[in-house]
């Protein structure tokens, strides 16, 4: 019987960190990603632990079913190749994000640019979104064209990135477009042999230089908010902006 290592530690990984963000009431905006806190205040370590922050409960379990409904991939391509196209589409996925929000910056410097650069993302949906789109040009679908959406709903594999789309953009109210256009761009690079340059071994060096910079980076350890906490510097950072 196959344990689906991977999959399993993704699993354990993220509901304990979304245990600990709901017991002790710790406002997600301390670990979560943003081009100002990342790129501009270098606040690298981040990208360590923004994707396992969710904002509520029904945004953590539609990441959770769909990381359990793609374990066949971990079986079908091994959970070392599984764990490195993970780790690619994550970081190519907000690279790619951070590239849109750079763009929008230099071309407007007004308050939509300011926006941008301050808007919040977390959680793990364009990855799931990636692996959606993966999953469309494997030669296992070309057998049997079917994926469960959610694990139990089936669906063309080619729909099924659309309507996965639709579904979080309508059910988790807080879900950021650009990351989920990000994470489907991020699967189609991946499609065309963008990444078969990388391999294991660079893998295994890249995690190595991610913790690394996270211990060098800005801020780190980090110190947590509780959500009261937050939601009062947020208002006074509002009215302070409206005072400008």
């Amino acid at each position: 019987m196959y344990i689906y290592p991977v999959t399993s530690l993704l699993l354990l990984w993220q509901s304990t960190c979304f245990g600990l963000l709901r017991w002790y009431s710790i406002d997600t905006s301390g670990i979560s990603l943003s081009y100002e806190k990342v790129v501009t205040e270098r606040e690298y370590w981040r990208l360590v632990f923004g994707w396992l922050s969710h904002v509520d409960v029904l945004h953590f379990a539609i990441n959770a079913i769909s990381i359990w409904a793609n374990r066949h991939l971990e079986l079908y391509y091994g959970s070392l190749e599984f764990a490195k196209r993970t780790l690619v589409l994550y970081l190519c996925s907000n690279l790619i994000h951070f590239a849109i929000i750079y763009r929008v910056s230099v071309s407007n410097r007004g308050i939509v640019s300011a926006g941008f650069r301050k808007a919040e993302w977390n959680g793990f949906s364009a990855i799931i979104l990636g692996w959606a789109v993966i999953q469309v040009e494997q030669p296992i679908w070309k057998v049997d064209p079917i994926v469960y959406l959610l694990d139990f709903i089936p669906l063309p594999a080619y729909a099924a990135p659309c309507i996965l789309f639709t579904m979080i953009q309508v059910v988790v109210w807080n879900s950021s477009l650009l990351n989920l256009v990000s994470g489907i761009l991020a699967g189609y690079f991946m499609n065309i042999g963008l990444f078969d340059w990388f391999t294991v071994y660079y893998m295994f060096c890249l995690l190595q230089w991610m913790v690394v910079g996270c211990f060098l980076s800005k801020g780190f350890p980090p110190r947590f908010d509780t959500v009261q906490v937050g939601d009062q510097r947020r208002a006074l950072e509002a009215f302070g902006s409206s005072l400008v």
